[in-house]
């Protein structure tokens, strides 16, 4: 009898864990937003931990970068550093932030950041592809996101993905990294914000 009450209770949670784990693997054009119908406010957090950029963690990225720039000049890399870090809350987060108000204003939804809301949005970047631009050679730049939707209520969430988000265009920002990434931001806000107001418009 105890053993086949185990049973039942390993079946649960193991049917539970995959439930939570195929919601975790969709797509954010997928997504289901019913949670969002009749709020007014959306708070916004921002998440970098555990990044990865190109093909390394975000730490071996920048240490090769601050070696190889401060070799090219005294402090150069230490230059660097402090623009690569200051770009997230000079530049990529007011990015999304702009971009995602103006697409869901005409959903009744403000956005900020630093606000009591019962719905938190954190914006967390899995990946960085800086991309690069030398003559023929060219890389575009994209970015790899997961939005969490944390109920502050209770603390249920609800999570999806946006994967390889490119801004680039023609030969628009190619030679400088903070403008070519930024623009992932914009664009990954703008098409987020376009797949909730057209799920709330529809639903």
């Amino acid at each position: 009898m105890l053993l086949k009450f185990l049973g039942i209770i390993i079946f649960f949670f193991s049917v539970v864990g995959i439930s939570i784990s195929q919601d975790s693997d969709k797509e954010a054009k997928m997504g289901n937003y019913s949670f969002l119908k009749g709020q007014s406010q959306l708070n916004l957090e921002f998440d970098y931990h555990d990044m990865t950029v190109g093909k390394k963690t975000e730490s071996e990225y920048c240490d090769d970068k601050i070696f190889e720039y401060n070799n090219q000049e005294d402090g150069k890399g230490d230059w660097w550093f402090e623009e690569w870090r200051a770009a997230r809350k000079e530049r990529y987060e007011p990015d999304f932030i702009e971009s995602l108000s103006q697409e869901l204003s005409g959903s009744g939804i403000s956005v900020s950041t630093n606000k009591q809301t019962q719905y938190t949005l954190i914006v967390k970047t899995l990946h960085t592809e800086p991309g690069y631009y030398a003559g023929r050679f060219t890389k575009a730049s994209y970015c790899t996101f997961q939005y969490t939707f944390r109920d502050n209520s209770n603390e249920s969430e609800f999570i999806y993905y946006s994967k390889r988000i490119s801004g680039e265009s023609t030969n628009i920002y190619k030679l400088d990294v903070v403008k070519r990434i930024s623009i992932n931001y914009w664009k990954a806000a703008r098409l987020l914000g376009s797949y909730i107001s057209d799920f709330l418009i529809k639903n």
